[in-house]
This record gives structure tokens, C-alpha cells and sequence, in this order.
């Protein structure tokens, strides 16, 4: 039997006296088990145990009696409090040479330790034979092993323990090279300095990605992990990822000292570590240095040009980048009050210095959904991200958040879905990783109705992004354009799992009910949404047009005069003021409101052509005049 404390190395590093007091915890907790089943402990190297067993079943019943006390421990305890062991089993002979013992025994034990999950037993199949029929618990293979040092594969099991969900995946272990850089922590004691921590954790993610051999997963995925409690192997198992980089960034004045290091999510094992002290205007090849070693210890081989495309970062000043980083931390909040706040930083950033091609692109990433979220109106917010856009790509004509800002603004303001197509494209040619591209060309697809095409894209984007809510809503869009209303409720459902103060979700799902006549339902969904977005155009509209379904005609025009009324302080989508109107049995106040739509080029006008609330006027010339006008007709 071989033992070994999940994640003791990084405990250790974090705190080597909380570390060593849960070592001789465990240690005083095991040690009186192995005597109760046979067992002889022959020694113990670092927080691991090499016990010996005269029986293959006892050994099974000892391990499966440790990990029940530790689990039965573990429930008492706040979660740093946590230990968690690996144990692998294996039968074979063995040398003793005084009171240690040696052989290929030994050597396979100790190999397939790692292969267990925290908590977990893995055992050879030769112990599997020896305990077949004489054990209570399920023993599910893992398959052949490739162990180090050992000459032939090896039959790996891993015993089910009764407090383990059925469903919980097996420990197969995913690709080394499946990736996840996990928020860097601000060593700093300078709150304030947040913004440059998250800052090297995107852009390190944005480095590393420039690698074909790495799949790394998405900015919005990780950053779900920020100051979470979770351990590692938890966050590897939910992101499906076999390797993980986590560390720390100080910054002091024109300093910055940063420790990463790459572990083996399967093992634990740091496969590298280093720490960096450095100025910040050397911070790009910081940047590059770290991506490259990452590959190098995964054994992925840089392609030349890619090499060339990390290396070649114009150097840019330290207060200009600093700048760049403050906007992109408060865009990343996505609400009106971070977006126009995005702005004033990533403007002051240019100010310095003009030809900062990110920083444009940063301003017309943060008009977008300024617009399309009506928080301003599209006929301001759009000319101004696309003037953006273009002096980015003036700048240089490659950048993929350019491209995908100029290709948003095209399919939203000015109806150009071929040249939105092309664009998106061109930006995932240049990025393959970049998930917000590759989510908006999924929702370009879907409002034109090539829904398949729209499904391969969402689900290419949740690949690396498995776990942002903005690509999840994407589908959910996709599945009510598509009259699929049980699949769009699970999918909002699971987002609300993860979030449950996530509007879009509750405002989709409240739409879906609606159409599927499920009023009650769709009014306490919508509401919802009302009050967690603040009062969102968008969702006291979608509730309107609920409460006309539901011929709530008083409640339904009380949400029109509140609607008249909102648009006074902000733009108001003519698109949803004349759904309400359809709801109210008027379609001809509807087909006004579509007017106005199209001369505010409305970017909600977008999903028209397939939108099932508007179903009743399909049949009606001046609908199909509507559409035609805005590209959709046919």
C-alpha cells in the first residue's frame, strides 16, 4: 500500500504550520488502522505511507477503513481544514533488506497511487482477482496504464466508496495539455492593485493560447475561481483539464515580482515553478517566458511562427499598460456603470499613447453592448465602436478583437451578415481561442436560422469556456429562435445553477414559459429579472409582453407607461415596446413600433425573421416589407 496527502507540497507553501499539524493529525489517525487489518508500516517518506499487508482483502478493507475516517473527519472541519489522501494497492513479491522492502511491487504501488482521485483507492488487477466476490464495493476499470519504470501496461481499478456519487466521473485522466491558468492572487495588500493581478491572468491566458499544441481554457471560465475555496483537483474535474498553472503577482512602484507554477492535475505534482522579479516594462517578455516554459514542461513544441507571434510584442509604457488593464477589469463587469467606466480608462490610455491598438479595441468592445443593451441608444453606441474598431485595425490589421468588434457592429447596426460572417471568421483564423468571437458567430448563425451550424459553434466556444454564462445564454437564444422551449429551460436552468443573480437567464426562461403558455410561471421568471438587472429595458419589456399574452391587459399597459417613462433617462427597443402591442391584440401600433425600430436601427431587430412572439404578423406584406428591408427577407 502506498499513500500520499493530496496536495501537501502547495499546503506546505501556503502554510508550512497548518501543513505539518495535519500531517501528524493524519498520521496519528491512520497508523492504529493498519495494525487493526495486518498491516506493518514500513516507513514513511515526506506525508507518505509504504504499509505492508499479508492479506490483498484486508489491505482493501484497511484502505477502504482510512479513507472512511478521514472522511468522516473531513466533515467536521472549515475547508483548509481538509485532508485528503490518495491510496494505491498492488500484490506482488518483494525484497526486505533490513526493514525497508524493495521490488517491482513496490515500484507499481507507488505509480498508481497518483491515479486515484482525492479521497479515492486505485488497485491492480491483480488485487482486483484476489478480492472479486469478497468486497461490498463497486470496482469500476480504468483501462491499461503506461507506468514509469515499468515494462508492460497495467490493469488499473478504482474501488467506488460508498459516500461517492454514482455519478461522479472516473479518474481518467485527461490531456496534459488541456490547460487552465487560474486567477492570479494580489500579493500586493494594495486592494486596488486587483485590477493588475487579474490583468497578468488574462494575458498570460491570451499567451499561452497563441500555442496550437496547448487548449487553454477561456478568461471567463477561470476567473470563476477567484478566491474560491475549491481544491485543485475539484477545479480540474469541473474544467476538464489535465494541467493547471496557478501563482501570486506583487507589484511595488515600477516592480512586480510574480510566482506561477504548472502542476499535473492528476498527480498534483509540480511539473515547474519559478518566481520572477522583474520591472514592468519588461512584463510582455515575462509574459512570453511563462508560456513558453509551460509548454516546454508539457513537451509541446512551439510552430515558428508561433514562436515569433508571443516573442513580438511591441513593448508599451508601464503607466499605459497599467491603464489598459483598468479598463479591461472594468469591462469584464459588464454592467453600464463598468462599461462607460472601461471607457475613461482605456481613453486615458490612448491619450498617452495613440497608437495602442488594444486600447481602442477596448472601447469598441465596451460600446457593443452599451448598445445592445439598450443602455444607450444603438445610433450612438455603434458608429462609436465601429470608428474604434477601425483605428485598432489601422493599427494592426490582424487583431481579433478588432475584427470582431467591426463584425459585430456590421450584423447589429448595419444588417451586413456576410461581411459579420467573414469578419468573425477572419478574427478565429487569427485566435482560434477567442470564445467571445466564436459565441457571437454562433448567434449571428442562429438568428439567420443555420441553427446546426450556430449549435457547432456554441459548443466549440463552451469547450474552452465551459463555464461562461454569456455563451450558455448564446444557446439558450438559439434554442427558442429554434422552437426547441424544454431544451432552452434546461439550459437556462443550468445557468441558473451557477449563478442565480444571472438575469439573461431568468428573462430567457420567462420568454420560453411564455410561449409555451405558462404564464404564472413566466411572470415570477420575469420579474425576477427585473429586479437583477436594475430595471432593465429589455426584461420589464419581456414582461409586458407576457402579461398582454396572459390578457393581464391592465398590467401589460401599466409596463407600456413604464416603459414611456424610462425613456426619458435611456433608449428604449421599439422591437419590445411592439411585441407588447401585438400581445394587447393592436398590430398595427406594433408595425409603428417596427418603423421606429428599423430607423433606430435596433440591434434586437437582429433574431426578427425567427422570433415566434412575432408569428401573428408573418402573413402581413408590410412584416415581410420589415424584414426585407433589414436583409432578413426571402
Amino acid at each position: 500500500m502506498f499513500t500520499d496527502i493530496v496536495g501537501f507540497t502547495r499546503s506546505a507553501q501556503r502554510n508550512e504550520e497548518a501543513a505539518l499539524r495535519h500531517l501528524e493529525e493524519h498520521r496519528r489517525l491512520l497508523r492504529p488502522v493498519f495494525g487493526q487489518h495486518g498491516g506493518k508500516e514500513v516507513k514513511t517518506m515526506g506525508d507518505a505511507f509504504l504499509v505492508e499487508f499479508s492479506s490483498a482483502l484486508e489491505a482493501v478493507r484497511g484502505a477502504v477503513a482510512m479513507q472512511q475516517l478521514l472522511h468522516n473527519r473531513n466533515a467536521t472541519v472549515t475547508p483548509e481544514n481538509v485532508v485528503r489522501i490518495r491510496i494505491g494497492l498492488h500484490v506482488g513479491d518483494v525484497v526486505h533488506r533490513g526493514r525497508d522492502v524493495l521490488g517491482d511491487a513496490v515500484n507499481v504501488a507507488s505509480r498508481i497511487e497518483p491515479l486515484a482521485e482525492p479521497g479515492g483507492i486505485c488497485l491492480t488487477d491483480q488485487v482486483f482477482q484476489h478480492v472479486l466476490h469478497k468486497i461490498d464495493f463497486p470496482m469500476v476499470s480504468l483501462g491499461q496504464r503506461e507506468l514509469k519504470n515499468v515494462e508492460a501496461p497495467v490493469e488499473v481499478y478504482r474501488l467506488v466508496l460508498p459516500w461517492e456519487e454514482s455519478s461522479r466521473p472516473s479518474a481518467v485522466p485527461l490531456a496534459t495539455n488541456r490547460i487552465a491558468v487560474l486567477p492570479l492572487k494580489n500579493m500586493s495588500g494594495d486592494p486596488a492593485d486587483e485590477y493588475f493581478a487579474d490583468g497578468m491572468t488574462e494575458e498570460i491566458i491570451s499567451t499561452i493560447t497563441a500555442i496550437s499544441g496547448l487548449k487553454v481554457i477561456s478568461r471567463t471560465s477561470a476567473m470563476k475561481y477567484k478566491n474560491t475555496e475549491k481544491g485543485l483537483p475539484e477545479i480540474a474535474r469541473e474544467l476538464s483539464v489535465g494541467s493547471v498553472v496557478e501563482g501570486s503577482v506583487r507589484k511595488s512602484g515600477d516592480k512586480v515580482r510574480i510566482a506561477v507554477q504548472l502542476i499535473d492535475a492528476h498527480t498534483d505534482e509540480h511539473l515547474w515553478a519559478n518566481q520572477y522579479d522583474r520591472e514592468l516594462k519588461d512584463i510582455f517578455a515575462l509574459q512570453a517566458e511563462i508560456a513558453t516554459q509551460a509548454a516546454s514542461s508539457l513537451k509541446v513544441a512551439l510552430l515558428p511562427a508561433e514562436a515569433r507571434r508571443i516573442a513580438d510584442k511591441t513593448p508599451v509604457d508601464p503607466e499605459v499598460h497599467a491603464l489598459y488593464l483598468k479598463g479591461r477589469f472594468h469591462a469584464n463587469k459588464r454592467t453600464e456603470e463598468g462599461l462607460n467606466k472601461s471607457i475613461e480608462y482605456f481613453h486615458q490610455a490612448l491619450e498617452r499613447d495613440p497608437s495602442y491598438a488594444l486600447a481602442y479595441a477596448g472601447v469598441a468592445d465596451a460600446y457593443i453592448p452599451l448598445g445592445y443593451y439598450c443602455y444607450i441608444a444603438p445610433s450612438v453606441a455603434m458608429p462609436k465602436a465601429r470608428a474604434a474598431a477601425e483605428e485598432a485595425l489601422r493599427i494592426d490589421p490582424i487583431l481579433a478583437e478588432a475584427q470582431t468588434g467591426l463584425a459585430a457592429v456590421q450584423w447589429l447596426y448595419e444588417w451586413d451578415r456576410t461581411g459579420a460572417e467573414k469578419g468573425f471568421r477572419n478574427a478565429l483564423r487569427e485566435d482560434p481561442g477567442y470564445t467571445r468571437g466564436r459565441q457571437m458567430l454562433g448567434e449571428l448563425l442562429s438568428s439567420i436560422g443555420r441553427f446546426d451550424e450556430s449549435a457547432t459553434e456554441l459548443k466549440q466556444a463552451l469547450d474552452i469556456d465551459p463555464l461562461s454564462l454569456s455563451v450558455i445564454i448564446a444557446e439558450v437564444q438559439r434554442l427558442y429562435l429554434a422552437r426547441q422551449y424544454d431544451a432552452a429551460i434546461d439550459q437556462s436552468l443550468r445557468q441558473s445553477e451557477m449563478d442565480p443573480n444571472y438575469f439573461p437567464a431568468h428573462l430567457f426562461r420567462g420568454m420560453v414559459l411564455g410561449q409555451q403558455r405558462r404564464f404564472s410561471e413566466a411572470i415570477h421568471e420575469l420579474e425576477v429579472a427585473r429586479v437583477l438587472s436594475g430595471g432593465s429595458g429589455w426584461a420589464v419589456a419581456a414582461l409586458g409582453e407576457v402579461y398582454a399574452l396572459a390578457e393581464k391587459r391592465d398590467n401589460a399597459e401599466a409596463i407600456l407607461h413604464e416603459l414611456d417613462t424610462l425613456g426619458n433617462r435611456r433608449y428604449v427597443s421599439q422591437l419590445l415596446v411592439a411585441g407588447i402591442f401585438l400581445g394587447l391584440g393592436d398590430p398595427e401600433r406594433a408595425l409603428m413600433c417596427l418603423e421606429r425600430a428599423v430607423t433606430d436601427k435596433d440591434p434586437h431587430l437582429t433574431r426578427l425573421k425567427f422570433d415566434p412572439y412575432f408569428d401573428k404578423l408573418r402573413s402581413d406584406a408590410r412584416f415581410q416589407d420589415v424584414l426585407r428591408r433589414i436583409g432578413l427577407g426571402g
